[in-house]
């Protein structure tokens, strides 16, 4: 039994340390990325052996304590967990520097690693998916500036920048993280390949989602322009045709 001083979490931790049916644990959130705040829970992912997820279930349940959140995965079950594909695909980034805490299996070290991380047999795909994307909402954002349709063009550029970072991170084969770690992300882990520092990068995306900036927005495309063309993704762009220029020149035409 815990002492009355110790913290809840350290008394969990060392119950699944003890636990013959606990497999292994980690820190995932703010906490297991190193982003703690005084207001951060503790996310713990809890992996089970197979044929103990009820039991494990109700001894550890979702709302373990206050401030502490137990997510359990059989070994099977976590294996496959967060397929490329799947439902569940959107939450990889929580695995992007996630802390393990301990691992009786040899496996899970791996396991982090390939689901925090854009595979390689897709991140082409990715890379072309999210691009296309980014340039087809920047199109629009532009049509709206143009409309004066200021609501529609700061809708638009929302979104392209959101296709832009996933493009981004994806040219070194990394998730993009969610919108609230971006900052700590970019401080703690910068893009090697970008042109441009992190607080530069950011103080883009700021002028971006304020107003649909239009320098902002080209510049941005530029800057996705010239990676594009190094990762040989020129196809991409030239399936834009005409209406690829007319972005560039927008609002400085004649």
């Amino acid at each position: 039994m815990a002492s009355p001083t110790e913290h809840p979490f350290a008394a969990l931790l060392a119950g699944l340390q003890g636990d013959p049916d606990v497999l292994g644990a980690l820190l995932s959130g703010s906490r297991g990325k190193g982003f703690a705040t005084t207001h951060s829970d503790y996310d713990v992912v809890i992996v089970v052996r197979d044929g103990a997820l009820n039991k494990c279930h109700t001894r550890y349940p979702f709302r373990y304590a206050a401030s502490i959140d137990c997510i359990i995965h059989d070994l099977t079950g976590f294996r496959s967990h967060t397929a490329f594909g799947s439902p569940e695909a959107w939450s990889r980034y929580d695995f992007a520097h996630m802390e393990l805490l301990f691992d009786h299996t040899g496996e899970l070290p791996g396991l982090i690693e390939q689901k925090g991380r854009v595979p390689d047999e897709h991140r082409e795909a990715v890379l072309r998916a999210s691009l296309d994307a980014y340039i087809n909402s920047l199109y629009r954002s532009l049509i709206c500036v143009r409309n004066g349709n200021d609501l529609g063009a700061r809708l638009e550029a929302a979104v392209s920048v959101s296709a832009l970072l996933t493009f981004l991170f994806a040219l070194e084969g990394r998730h993009a993280p969610f919108p609230g770690y971006l900052e700590l992300e970019l401080t703690r882990y910068p893009l090697a390949h970008l042109p441009l520092s992190s607080d530069a990068l950011i103080s883009l995306i700021d002028r971006v989602l304020a107003s649909a900036d239009v320098t902002a927005q080209q510049k941005s495309l530029r800057i996705a322009d010239g990676l594009a063309r190094k990762a040989g993704l020129v196809g991409v762009l030239a399936d834009w045709g005409d209406d690829y220029g007319w972005m560039q020149r927008f609002g400085r035409e004649p």
